[in-house]
């Protein structure tokens, strides 16, 4: 028994019913989905580790951090007017600063949950990969062949009860 594959544009069922019905009537079994490369574990992916630890260790703005200057000489004299220009004006900075990071706290934690959530879909799909696929394509073609079958009769019958409502 031949295997269909048959693809819709949404999740209608009746849409999916008749691009089933096209296939059968035209004989047209279409192709089989293409499977990537299984996707690499996230935990062992140095880059994103080292970027999500960068991250979840400075999501929080400090409200008091300046530019150290380095020049000589005058280095100290720099640094100091800078704090105190930061002190004396961090009421006015403060809100924005807050709404900064809360943001990044936000992101962070987002991120956290996509992460576990795709080790979790990566864990979902590795299972059904493993899945005995030939058992569930059997029943399936079953299944679209008992379907076929029931449509073929009620086909047959809606004709007849045609052909009687119109000697009626």
């Amino acid at each position: 028994m031949p295997t269909y594959w048959i693809q819709t544009s949404s999740d209608d069922v009746f849409e999916a019913l008749e691009a089933v019905e096209q296939a059968l009537l035209s004989g047209d079994q279409g192709s089989a989905p293409v499977l990537s490369e299984p996707v690499a574990a996230v935990d062992t992916d140095p880059y994103l580790m080292e970027n999500l630890g960068v991250a979840q260790a400075n999501w929080m703005v400090d409200q008091q951090a300046i530019v150290e200057s380095q020049r000589p000489g005058v280095a100290p004299i720099v640094n100091l007017f800078q704090r105190v220009l930061r002190r004396a004006t961090w009421w006015q900075t403060l809100p924005q600063w807050q709404q900064v990071s809360a943001f990044h706290g936000a992101l962070v934690r987002i991120i956290d949950v996509i992460l576990d959530r795709q080790r979790l879909l990566r864990i979902r799909v590795s299972q059904l990969e493993s899945a005995n696929l030939p058992a569930h394509i059997f029943a399936l073609e079953q299944q679209i062949q008992s379907l076929r079958d029931e449509q073929r009769d009620l086909r047959r019958r809606v004709a007849e009860l045609e052909r009687r409502l119109a000697n009626q």
